[in-house]
């Protein structure tokens, strides 16, 4: 019968293994937590620092800055609400209004950015 620390080190690799593929999952938009839109509008610090997956359309666009980005505002396409999202040049979107798009985001203390986007 293998010892604690033993036991420890034979999972050491199935460990390492979750860790690498949830890193490639989250380098994807289609996985992920669904963005909690009513939880957010009520209490967006509460979720500061978590990411999630928005699945909304595109109404228009607020504001842009050449070589930082552009700031959008979007329906959530299963709740109600707008929000605003940070979406910066590194991303090479293209977006227009009506547009329906699956985005990763992560909550900050001042707005969502948009870490990766995708058309749906």
């Amino acid at each position: 019968m293998p010892t604690p620390a033993e036991s420890s080190r034979a999972r050491l690799p199935a460990v390492a293994l979750t860790a690498i593929l949830l890193t490639l999952a989250a380098g994807g938009c289609s996985r992920g937590e669904p963005f909690p839109v009513a939880d957010y509008l009520k209490t967006p610090a509460n979720l500061s620092g978590n990411r999630y997956v928005l699945e909304a359309e595109v109404d228009s666009q607020l504001g842009s800055r050449e070589g930082v980005g552009r700031v959008v505002v979007v329906k959530p396409l299963k709740d109600k609400g707008r929000l605003a999202l940070v979406i910066p040049d590194t991303l090479g979107a293209n977006l227009s209004p009506t547009q329906h798009y699956r985005f990763s985001v992560s909550v900050r203390p001042d707005a969502l950015y948009v870490s990766k986007l995708e058309k749906i």
